[in-house]
C-alpha cells in the first residue's frame, strides 16, 4: 500500500470516528422531574444541574446502522490493510567502515631541517646531480614563478628542495608512496618525505577545480558519502585542465573532480606545466557521488582550516566542479605519467586511512 491510499483509510477512519462521537455527544438529556415529583419544592442541591439552566441542543446528525456500513465500504475501496512489515523504513542501515590507521612521517606545513637535508642527501646519492644542476640552471634564470623564492631561504636550500622534488616528480623516488601508505617506512624516507614537504610549500598555489582518474577494479563506494572526510598519507597528483589518460585498460573508472586550495603548480619542472601536486596528509571532503552503471565521479573539496566559514561555499562549490567535469575532456595519451595514488584517502581495499597514535620513523 501506498502513501495517498494510507492517507485515504486515516482519513475515513477519523470522519467516521467523529460523526459517531458527534451523535453521541448531542443526545438529548431526559426532561427534569416536574415540581410534583419532586415533593412541591423548588429546592435543588448546589451540585445538582437546574432544570432551567439550559436546554439541550438538538442532534446535528446521527449515523444510521447504512450509514456506517457505507463507510465501511469506502475504507474497502483502498484495498486490504497491510502489516507492518510492508512498509519500507525511511531511514536506511547504518554501514560501518573499518578504518586503515597510518604513522605519518612528518605534518603538514613541515620545514626540512640541515639533519633531514643531510640524510636526504645521503640517501640519493649521485643520483640527485642531475636534478640539482637542472633546478640550479632554473633558478638563475629568474621565472616569474620562482619570485621572492630565495628570500625565506639560502639558496643551497632551495636548490636541494627542489631537487628532490624534481627527482619525485621524474619518478626518481620508487616505492616512496607505497611505504608513506603501507609502511613499513625504511629509515631514509622520513628524511625524503621531508625535503619534498618543505620544497612543495614553495611553489605557486593552485585555488579552483584539478582532475584526476583510477581503474575501479572492485574498489568499494561506501566510503564516498557526503561531509566524510578522506586523509591521504603521501602525495596526490592530479591536472588542472583534464582527467589523465594514462594508466587505464577497459574496465570501469572512478573520477575525481577535486576543488584545490594549497595544492601547487609545477610548471617549472619539464612535461608537468599542468601538474597540481598536494601535499602528504592532506584532507578531502566528500562533496558528492556520482554513479554511471560501473563507472562513478566523486566529488572532493580540499579540507583545510582557513578564516571565515567554508561550509556554506559548498554547494557553489559543488555546482562549480560539476560544471568544470563537464569540459575537462581527457588529456593526451603522452601526458605525465598517472598518479601513483590511485584513489586519495582510500587504501587497495576501499578502506579510508586514519591517523595512528603510533610513533613515527626516525631518520
Amino acid at each position: 500500500m501506498n502513501g495517498p491510499q494510507a492517507a485515504t483509510i486515516a482519513a475515513v477512519i477519523v470522519i467516521a470516528l467523529g460523526l459517531i462521537l458527534i451523535g453521541l455527544g448531542t443526545r438529548q438529556k431526559p426532561p427534569p422531574a416536574s415540581a410534583q415529583e419532586q415533593g412541591d419544592s423548588l429546592e435543588f442541591d448546589e451540585e445538582q444541574e437546574p432544570a432551567y439552566h439550559h436546554q439541550a441542543a438538538a442532534p446535528l446528525f446521527e449515523p444510521t446502522t447504512e450509514d456506517l456500513t457505507q463507510l465501511a465500504g469506502l475504507v474497502g475501496l483502498s484495498g486490504p490493510a497491510e502489516s507492518a512489515d510492508d512498509f519500507e523504513d525511511p531511514d536506511p542501515p547504518l554501514v560501518v567502515i573499518e578504518t586503515r590507521p597510518f604513522v605519518p612521517l612528518v605534518t603538514m606545513g613541515h620545514e626540512s631541517t640541515a639533519t633531514e637535508r643531510d640524510a636526504c642527501r645521503e640517501r640519493m646519492g649521485t643520483g640527485l646531480d642531475p636534478d640539482l644542476a637542472e633546478v640550479t640552471r632554473l633558478i638563475e634564470s629568474r621565472p616569474p614563478e620562482l619570485r621572492g623564492m630565495l628570500m625565506n631561504a639560502p639558496a643551497p636550500v632551495v636548490h636541494q628542495e627542489l631537487a628532490v622534488l624534481r627527482a619525485y616528480l621524474r619518478g626518481a623516488l620508487a616505492g616512496l608512496d607505497s611505504r608513506l601508505r603501507n609502511g613499513p617506512a625504511e629509515p631514509g624516507d622520513r628524511a625524503l618525505a621531508a625535503c619534498l614537504m618543505s620544497g612543495l610549500s614553495r611553489l605557486p598555489v593552485h585555488h579552483g577545480a584539478v582532475f584526476h582518474r583510477a581503474p575501479r577494479d572492485d574498489l568499494s563506494l561506501d566510503a564516498f558519502f557526503p561531509d566524510s572526510v578522506l586523509i591521504e598519507p603521501t602525495f596526490v597528483r592530479a591536472d588542472r585542465t583534464s582527467f589523465p589518460a594514462g594508466g587505464f585498460g577497459e574496465g570501469p573508472a572512478i573520477s575525481y573532480v577535486i576543488w584545490s586550495e594549497t595544492g601547487r603548480l609545477c610548471p617549472l619542472f619539464a612535461g608537468h606545466a599542468d601538474t597540481v601536486l598536494f601535499a602528504a596528509t592532506s584532507r578531502f571532503r566528500v562533496l558528492a557521488l556520482d554513479q554511471q552503471q560501473d563507472d562513478a565521479t566523486v566529488y572532493l573539496a580540499e579540507d583545510v582550516d582557513l578564516p571565515g566559514e567554508r561550509g556554506g561555499r559548498r554547494p557553489q562549490v559543488l555546482q562549480h566542479l560539476r560544471e568544470q567535469a563537464l569540459s575537462a575532456g581527457i588529456g593526451p595519451i603522452d601526458g605525465p605519467a598517472p598518479s601513483p595514488t590511485p584513489h586519495p584517502g582510500l587504501d587497495d581495499n576501499g578502506r579510508p586511512f586514519a591517523f595512528s597514535t603510533g610513533t613515527t620513523v626516525a631518520l
